[in-house]
């Protein structure tokens, strides 16, 4: 199980807002998560993701009164050619995102917002926090 730090309660009308946005419904398990940890941080962070170590740094703010929140960050991935919804970031503002590339499900990517590369991380939230490693 993973340990959050320095999280919120989230605001289920962000949730709505996105995923009326989007046309998407956001995956159950993740809905469970952003709700009580808004903005937090897992303490176990690492994943490797072809080769290389990256850091999921914290989840995206689903708090109306904290900017930029989820509803915020749809405007971040609009130079990608994908239905991704941002859900967290890594320290240097790289994107963890849910991608709805087909209409049956939806499945969790890493946007690189330097190189414009999209990569497939896992096939669900719950698959991603299971790769989440300390240091």
């Amino acid at each position: 199980m993973i340990e959050w730090r320095r999280g919120h309660p989230g605001d289920e009308s962000i949730l709505r807002a996105v995923e009326e946005k989007m046309g998407i419904a956001l995956p159950a398990d993740y809905r469970r998560l952003i709700l009580a940890q808004s903005g937090a941080s897992p303490l176990s962070r690492i994943f490797t993701l072809r080769g290389r170590e990256r850091v999921f740094d914290r989840l995206l703010s689903a708090e109306a009164a904290k900017r930029p929140n989820l509803a915020d960050a749809l405007e971040w991935t609009t130079d990608f050619d994908r239905r991704l919804v941002p859900f967290a970031v890594d320290p240097f503002g790289n994107l963890l995102c849910f991608s709805y590339s087909t209409d049956t499900a939806c499945t969790v990517v890493f946007a690189d917002l330097e190189s414009g590369e999209v990569n497939p991380v896992s096939m669900t939230f719950t698959g991603l926090l299971c790769l989440l490693k300390e240091r």
